[in-house]
């Protein structure tokens, strides 16, 4: 079961709890949810297509409104603040079946972990809150799309060069064809950043989702229990 289905059941298994309200909201989260990843995903595509394309070897067309390097630059912000968003959308739900009392506009990640922390401490909820947040996927998140969304612009290092194959071997192309290697830094806080994780783009993004989102997907499947 993939995490979309996770999230089906989760509705299905949520309709004879009481209040109906908190229901219906906790539902309207949970639609959100499925909508935060699949933008991450649509993010992450837009990337994969980009992967083979340089400001030197595309043409440009009138249609394009920025260049390739700042494409890049966009779906790498969006995929980053889109999948900690999903965390944040994941404890609205949490907020409502367990009815914290929470007010929605105040609510996420973080605030609903300190919640668990005060009044849950050691249930089975707390302990998947307190796994994503001492997670090196969390972390790293957290990094990118706070330096993204309050500082500024995440730092991607671009190498472009071309590559040629000896005539006469199974390979798509025998001429020269280009390669394009972008890198996220390390630790967007560094002024002076270094690229020595070999954060390739996308492949890196690609395992920050899915580590992220296989703990979403734990969290999803213990509730509306977990306390």
């Amino acid at each position: 079961m993939n995490i979309f289905e996770e999230i089906k059941s989760f509705d299905k298994r949520i309709e004879n709890i009481r209040p109906k309200k908190n229901i219906d909201q906790a539902k309207l989260y949970s639609a959100g949810l499925s909508a935060k990843l699949n933008q991450c995903y649509f993010a992450l595509h837009k990337l994969e297509l980009l992967s083979v394309k340089d400001d030197h070897s595309t043409a440009s067309t009138a249609a394009e409104v920025i260049d390739i390097y700042a494409q890049v630059a966009f779906y790498c912000d969006t995929f980053c603040v889109f999948l900690y968003s999903s965390l944040d959308v994941l404890s609205q739900i949490i907020n409502q079946i367990h009815q914290f009392g929470m007010d929605e506009h105040q609510v996420d990640f973080k605030q609903v972990l300190k919640n668990l922390s005060t009044n849950h401490i050691g249930t089975d909820l707390h302990n998947q809150f307190l796994k994503i947040e001492k997670s090196r996927a969390f972390k790293n998140l957290h990094k990118y799309r706070n330096c993204s969304v309050h500082r500024r612009q995440i730092y991607i290092q671009e190498e472009t060069g071309s590559i040629r194959h000896t005539p006469g071997y199974s390979v798509s192309s025998t001429g020269p064809v280009p390669k394009i290697v972008r890198t996220l830094c390390d630790d967007p806080y560094d002024i002076r950043p270094k690229i020595i994780q070999n954060r390739i783009i996308p492949d890196y993004l690609e395992d920050l989702i899915n580590n992220i989102e296989k703990e979403i997907q734990n969290i999803i499947k213990i509730l509306p229990e977990g306390l």
